[in-house]
């Protein structure tokens, strides 16, 4: 199993902003879907790190 660390998600889709949005409320779906897309990777890289230790703690 690969290390957590070379992990890579798939792009987090742009949010939608239509033309009449001001720049504000672009900046702030942009900003909502890097969070996302950190929150994600932070998540699998946990469940990938738990993986390999209960793969390696039942190996011993």
């Amino acid at each position: 199993m690969p290390h957590e660390t070379t992990l890579v998600l798939d792009e987090v889709p742009a949010p939608i902003i239509k033309p009449g949005d001001d720049a504000r409320v672009a900046w702030r779906l942009e900003r909502a879907a890097r969070i996302q897309a950190n929150h994600r990777l932070r998540v699998s890289r946990s469940n990938v790190r738990d993986v390999r230790l209960k793969a390696s703690a039942t190996a011993k």
